[in-house]
């Protein structure tokens, strides 16, 4: 089976928690850019940073963030603050590897607990969750 997560409720969930804007944008069937305006200066821009898909264990899904060069030091403090603002959901396990907690999601528990997720992949609109109901 298969659930599809549209980007647009990821971005309004993620403002809800948090109050703060993020942008997600598909790259490949393995990869999105997690994108937030920030000051710099008397200007704005955008940063990005890319995440991959890993591996998934049970309800933990292990992702790898890359950002561009000379951007590292604000990847990280995005990091930082993903960790801080969704506490329990989003672990930096270091190495540029992020633990996201699925089933600390309060809209994802119960059917969780009803499903074993196989594979994580995205496409340009959403992210696809491929599961089977548990025994």
């Amino acid at each position: 089976m298969n659930l599809l997560i549209n980007f647009h409720e990821l971005e309004a969930m993620i403002l809800e928690k948090t109050k703060q804007s993020v942008t997600f944008r598909y790259v490949d069937d393995k990869t999105i850019a997690l994108g937030k305006e920030i000051k710099v200066l008397f200007s704005k821009k955008m940063v990005e940073v890319r995440l991959e898909v890993e591996k998934i264990e049970g309800t933990d899904l292990f992702l790898a963030y890359h950002a561009g060069l000379g951007l590292e030091l604000m990847a990280k403090g995005m990091m930082v603050f993903l960790k801080d603002e969704l506490g329990g959901i989003v672990e930096d396990k270091g190495g540029q590897t992020l633990l996201v907690h699925l089933d600390n999601v309060e809209k994802l528990k119960k059917p969780l607990a009803s499903v074993d997720i196989s594979c994580v992949s995205f496409n340009p609109q959403a992210v696809n969750v491929e599961f089977s109901l548990k025994k």
